[in-house]
């Protein structure tokens, strides 16, 4: 199993943004041994999850449990063998949302590629093709950021966008469409395979453009304007349940700031029909292009606001 998928080999001496790149790298370096009883004093504690102010426990439908404490690196207790592709699994999803809520990071249910010196991130409710879309934009040129889950860290500028390096989760006509070789089936996820990208984003860039993803008769990009934005973020959080539970309302507020001041935001409508997915992609490629990335942030432009 790849139990360390973060490159965390950049020179992070005196910035305290790549500083948390490289905490979020050490936190996810996956050991095995017992997990411990939970604490008792609890934000949330369910069954099959709970959470205290600087850890969680974590139990998949499989049996493998998870624990975390902020200052360690994530421990795993893996019951049987044949699991170790649901470990994986959710050592890459929830288990890693919740890391990076608890070192002070804000993680989006997000696909995301770079361009231009920045992160555009595509968001949107399960099956809306964040994966799909972001892989596919990967084969024509932008480099792949991450699959599934965007974690922002505050830097200087604004919100930083961390490379994950793990590799996407794709359905077979997805993979198909896109033309990614995919590497193993998810056992987990029938018909699901995971697959790499032609090229990765290996630096922390700005997240400068988020977009939403809807369905549409045509391909369109719409800017999404003042006060808007606040209402679309809930929706874009990953495991956003975890941050209420914590209650930390000065990181909100900054987190919140910096997305609606320094991010432009989108409706991206397009063709969900495979057979238009082609020219859509091209569409959607051209618009990117024109529209997103740092170099228009870079260049004075505003964002939509």
């Amino acid at each position: 199993m790849t139990d360390r998928i973060i490159d965390f080999s950049a020179d992070t001496e005196g910035a305290p943004c790549l500083q948390a790149f490289v905490r979020l790298g050490e936190a996810m370096k996956l050991r095995f041994g017992a997990v411990p009883p939970r604490d008792a004093d609890l934000l949330i504690d369910k069954e099959k999850f709970a959470l205290a102010g600087d850890a969680f426990w974590l139990e998949t439908p499989g049996g493998v449990q998870f624990h975390y404490r902020k200052g360690q690196s994530v421990l795993g207790e893996l019951p049987r063998p044949e699991l170790d592709d649901e470990c994986r699994l959710y050592l890459w999803g929830t288990v890693f949302g919740a890391v990076a809520w608890l070192n002070g990071m804000m993680p989006l249910h997000a696909s995301a590629v770079s361009h231009d010196g920045g992160v555009v991130a595509f968001t949107g409710a399960s099956g809306a093709g964040k994966s799909t879309l972001a892989a596919g934009l990967a084969w024509r040129g932008f480099a792949h950021v991450c699959d599934d889950t965007l974690v922002l860290a505050e830097g200087p500028d604004g919100l930083l966008g961390l490379p994950d390096g793990k590799p996407m989760k794709l359905w077979d006509d997805a993979a198909d469409l896109v033309g990614a070789v995919q590497c193993s089936p998810i056992a987990s996820l029938p018909g699901k395979a995971y697959a790499d990208p032609a090229v990765r984003e290996t630096r922390p860039l700005p997240l400068t453009d988020l977009v939403f993803i809807e369905a549409g008769d045509e391909t369109t990009l719409t800017p999404v304007l003042g006060a808007e934005k606040l209402t679309l973020v809930p929706g874009a959080l990953y495991r956003g349940f975890i941050h209420a539970a914590r209650g930390d309302e000065q990181f909100h507020s900054r987190m919140m700031f910096e997305l609606v001041q320094s991010v432009r935001f989108w409706r991206l409508s397009r063709p969900l029909d495979a057979g238009a997915f082609s020219q859509s992609l091209e569409d959607i490629s051209s618009l990117i292009d024109h529209e997103c990335g740092g170099a228009r942030n870079r260049a004075g432009e505003s964002s939509p606001a």
